[in-house]
């Protein structure tokens, strides 16, 4: 399940380069307005959350204000879109929203102007992806001082084998069911970015191909791929 938000009132405003952070901030307190209960659980989950959502479509002129790099927008209406393969965190979050009546990114509050539901695909066994907020993969290596997350490349062959153990974590932890079949994954290309999140990690614009069990591949598609879903990562759509 996904809809699109669009939003208006947005040329010449100005909001961080790096507001994934607030628009994580600004979904999850909208699931909690709707659904205090809800969004209690979510946060209690043990890693993976199950939704995530894409960048801003809107393009901006980076600028630098003092210590901070912003990005002022050049369109006065722009969209983001929410996913998730939950019905009740999807009622919340429409809810939340059509109260609210606008989105807000730190100190700047837009107006909504529309929620479009729309159309998922039909999941097979193959399919082409695309990537509308970057994909996060990490993991833990000995080498790795104090057991901190290292964010891996697609030209390093652990990039495959953890976006595969992810994927099938989430399927055990959301549904209770293990998948031992791997998907495997073609990358046409990709593209590094560095993100502040708080804290920074590496993540990867990229067009995809995945192939194997249609209930893995859909489970991606509606709840993203990936790690740090929930913080705007990992939303893709088919090519």
């Amino acid at each position: 399940m996904r809809v699109r938000i669009h939003i208006e009132k947005m040329k010449g405003r100005i909001i961080p380069v790096d507001y994934h952070y607030h628009l994580y901030s600004y979904v999850y307190r909208t699931i909690g307005n709707a659904n205090p209960k809800l969004a209690t659980e979510i946060h209690n989950m043990d890693g993976n959350k199950p939704y995530s959502f894409s960048e801003i479509e809107n393009p901006g002129r980076i600028i630098n204000k003092g210590n901070e790099t912003l990005l002022k927008l050049h369109n006065n209406s722009g969209y983001f879109i929410f996913t998730t393969h939950r019905e009740d965190i999807m009622e919340a979050f429409v809810t939340g929203v059509l109260s609210r009546g606008s989105v807000v990114i730190k100190k700047e509050i837009f107006p909504v102007k529309e929620i479009k539901v729309l159309r998922e695909p039909e999941f097979n066994d193959r399919m082409r992806l695309k990537t509308l907020s970057p994909i996060v993969v990490s993991t833990s290596r000995t080498a790795v001082e104090n057991g901190k997350k290292e964010d891996l490349l697609p030209n390093d062959e652990e990039w495959y084998i953890f976006f595969n153990k992810n994927l099938k974590k989430k399927y055990i932890q959301f549904f209770g069911k293990e998948k031992n079949e791997d998907l495997k994954i073609k990358v046409f290309w990709s593209k590094p970015k560095r993100y502040n999140v708080p804290g920074p990690v590496t993540a990867f614009k990229m067009e995809f191909e995945v192939q194997g069990d249609p209930e893995l591949i859909k489970l991606g598609y509606q709840s993203g791929f990936g790690r740090r879903t929930a913080q705007g990562f990992g939303c893709v759509a088919r090519v």
